[in-house]
C-alpha cells in the first residue's frame, strides 16, 4: 500500500494565530505548571518536540510581521524561552536565512505569494459577480428580459471593467443608449448585449463614437425632481399669497399708484408694461396709464 507522500505532497492549512486560541493558550498554561512536577527524564522526552515547536511559533509570527534580526530577544521574551534557542533555531538548520537584517523562509514567501494571489483572484472573482449582476439588472430594466451572454462576452465585459475604470456606473447609460441606437447604413440592425460586448462596441459607444450617451433618470432622480418641483410651487404659491395680502392692504389710490409704479420695469420709449396681476389693482381705483407715468416723473425729479 502506498503512502500518502508517495502520492502527492499533502497539505494542511495551519492558521496564523494558532497559538492564541484559547484552548492551546490553557494547554501551554496546564504543562507549565506540569513541568514543575516532571522528572529529569520525562522534561528531556519534550526537549526534542519543543524545538519543533518553537520552529512553528517562529513560523506563526513571520507570517504576520517581519522578524529583525536585533529582534530575536523580543520574540523569545513573547515565547518565554532563552533567545539563545530561538537564534539555534533561526541560524542552524537552513530552515531560515537572512536578508536585509530580517529573517526569511522561501516556504512562508510562497505562503505569502499564494495567500496574495488568492486575495486577488477573490477579489476579482466578487468585482466580476458584481458587474455580471449589475449588468444584468440594467439590461432587463431597459430591455425587458436579461441578456444571454457567452464566455466569450463575459471576458469582453470582464476586460472593458479594466479599461473603464467607471464602468458599473455608466452602465445604465450605456445600456440606455443602445436600446435607442440606429444606424442609417443598416436598417436592420438590432440592438442587443451581444453586439454591445462584440470587437470595442462598447468602448466605441462609451467614447461618444455612435453619438453623446443618453441618460436615462433613476427611480431616486425622478423623485428629487418632483420633491425640487413641489417645492418651487409651494414657494410660487408663498408668493402669491404675499402678493395677493400686500394688494387688499392697499385702501387708497395715492398707494396703489406707488404700488405700481414700484414694479414696472424702466423702459426707454416710455411705454408701461404693467404685470398682468396688477390689472385688478387698477381697475379697483380706475387707474390710468398717464396717473401712474406722472408719479414716475415726480420720482424722477425727487432723486
Amino acid at each position: 500500500m502506498a503512502k500518502v507522500s508517495e502520492i502527492t505532497k499533502p497539505y494542511f492549512s495551519h492558521d496564523e494565530s494558532a497559538s492564541q486560541d484559547g484552548k492551546i493558550l490553557k494547554m501551554f498554561r496546564d504543562f507549565r505548571k506540569m513541568s514543575k512536577e516532571m522528572s529529569q527524564e520525562e522534561l528531556e522526552s519534550f526537549v526534542a518536540v519543543g524545538a519543533y515547536g518553537i520552529f512553528w511559533r517562529i513560523v506563526e509570527f513571520m507570517h504576520g510581521n517581519n522578524l529583525l534580526v536585533d529582534d530575536i530577544d523580543v520574540l523569545a521574551d513573547d515565547l518565554r524561552i532563552d533567545t539563545k534557542f530561538v537564534k539555534q533555531i533561526l541560524d542552524d538548520y537552513d530552515l531560515f536565512h537572512i536578508e536585509d537584517d530580517c529573517y526569511i523562509s522561501d516556504r512562508i514567501m510562497r505562503n505569502l505569494n499564494k495567500q496574495q494571489a488568492k486575495s486577488e483572484n477573490s477579489r476579482v472573482a466578487v468585482q466580476t459577480r458584481w458587474l455580471l449582476s449589475d449588468f444584468d439588472k440594467n439590461y432587463e430594466d431597459v430591455f425587458g428580459k436579461k441578456p444571454i451572454l457567452s464566455s466569450e462576452e463575459i471576458e469582453a465585459l470582464k476586460k472593458y471593467s479594466s479599461q473603464i475604470e467607471d464602468l458599473r456606473e455608466k452602465l445604465p447609460d450605456l445600456i440606455y443608449t443602445l436600446k435607442g441606437l440606429k444606424f442609417e447604413t443598416d436598417t436592420k440592425f438590432i440592438p442587443t448585449a451581444n453586439w454591445l460586448l462584440k470587437g470595442n462596441n462598447l468602448l466605441r459607444l462609451y467614447n461618444g463614437e455612435f453619438g453623446k450617451l443618453k441618460h436615462k433618470k433613476t427611480a431616486k432622480e425622478i423623485e428629487e425632481e418632483q420633491k425640487k418641483a413641489l417645492e418651487k410651487q409651494a414657494e410660487q404659491s408663498k408668493d402669491e399669497i404675499e402678493f395677493t395680502t400686500q394688494i387688499n392692504s392697499i385702501y387708497n389710490k395715492s398707494d396703489a399708484i406707488a404700488f405700481i409704479a414700484k414694479r414696472i420695469p424702466h423702459n426707454a420709449d416710455g411705454k408701461l408694461f404693467i404685470n398682468p396681476s396688477l390689472k385688478p389693482l387698477c381697475e379697483k381705483f380706475d387707474i390710468i396709464d398717464r396717473e401712474i407715468k406722472d408719479f414716475l416723473n415726480e420720482q424722477e425729479e425727487v432723486f
